[in-house]
């Protein structure tokens, strides 16, 4: 139970430094959006400004529908002289592509994406969207890349119900490629540059995921030990490990005095279950002679009677007869008897 304890203790103190350690490495925040929020229906306008998140069109993207209806948007910021990359994973919308002019419908389920942060603008529609996107378009949305550090996506659900499970996207604040810029890691396929701290944190920022590929992330990830000293410090981690040491220190001597208890306890049971060997022959108390009590039988129970022949048993008493009990007489063999009442041996008769 204290070993089991002492695992424990151990995982989640592990557990610990590893995440303090993700967030003090990659220094960035990832950030779940979702425009059509249940636990709040009326909040349909999203403002967000961090390096890298993931934006939903509903909670229960991809098992459930979303809700009709709604007119949600979401505007992202990042800094000056940076972009904006929006990346699909997922886009399920009612089909409303029309095949003939190429567009989608003006009234229908869909997405305008716009290079703009000016919501009124967008609201009355006198801005114009760069990329409207709806179901049945034929083919999967392209990601897209804003022109400045500023992109607005707008979703509206029309008045009926669908049967359809909405879609999700990760955006992305990058760099133009060729841009002398410090801690900048340029994507595989070149068509964008992105922070340090984006590589290998586990998301795939690079519309051709070379920034968590197998070649990009191929060095042994640092130690505990590392870990631990660069997130609390060399003389943290030195009070941890002491702590650490004594605890199961104490536990190997609690283990040792248990095992040595258990032993004795086993050993002491043992010996009183064996049973030592009579000293003497037990007194006969089925006979009918009450009125005396019997000592051990002579050697030699009647002296005109000539002793037996030598033997070898065990029991000298009885001058090598085995002995039978038999209601106060014993049958000593070869048709020998011995009578407690008079003390004497009948012998058996030759012919």
């Amino acid at each position: 139970m204290a070993s089991l304890s002492a695992m424990v203790y151990w995982s989640a103190l592990r557990l610990s430094l590893l995440s303090l350690t993700l967030v003090w490495t990659h220094g960035f925040e990832f950030q779940t959006t979702y425009l059509q929020d249940s636990s709040q229906p009326y909040k349909c306008k999203h403002n967000i400004s961090y390096t890298t998140g993931e934006v939903f069109s509903h909670q229960g993207v991809q098992e459930k529908t979303y809700q009709e209806n709604m007119d949600c948007s979401v505007i992202i910021h990042t800094e000056i002289g940076q972009r904006i990359n929006i990346r699909f994973d997922f886009f399920d919308l009612s089909s409303m592509y029309n095949t003939v002019s190429n567009e989608c419908s003006s009234s229908g389920d869909r997405v305008h994406i716009y290079d703009t942060g000016d919501l009124m603008t967008i609201r009355i529609g006198v801005g114009t969207p760069q990329v409207t996107l709806c179901g049945a378009m034929g083919k999967f949305p392209d990601d897209y890349q804003s022109s400045g550090n500023v992109v607005t996506l707008r979703f509206i659900s029309d008045k009926k119900k669908s049967a359809d499970l909405g879609f999700k996207f990760i955006y992305t604040s990058f760099y133009t490629p060729g841009e002398p810029e410090a801690e900048c890691f340029t994507c595989e396929d070149n068509s964008m540059c992105v922070s340090q701290d984006l590589v290998c944190n586990g998301v795939n920022n690079c519309n051709d995921d070379s920034d968590e590929s197998d070649t990009t992330c191929n060095e042994a990830p640092p130690g505990i030990f590392a870990l631990g000293v660069g997130v609390l410090g060399i003389g943290v981690v030195a009070i941890v490990g002491a702590t650490i040491g004594v605890v199961f220190l104490i536990i190997l001597i609690v283990c040792i005095v248990c095992c040595c208890r258990l032993r004795k306890s086993g050993n002491g049971s043992h010996n009183n279950n064996t049973a030592s060997r009579p000293t003497s022959y037990p007194n006969h108390s089925n006979h009918n002679h009450n009125s005396h009590s019997h000592s051990p039988i002579p050697r030699y129970p009647n002296a005109h009677a000539p002793p037996p022949p030598p033997s070898t048993s065990p029991y000298p008493s009885l001058a090598g007869y085995p002995m039978y009990h038999n209601g106060g007489t014993h049958h000593l063999g070869s048709g020998v008897m011995y009578h407690h009442s008079h003390e004497s041996v009948d012998l058996p008769q030759k012919l």
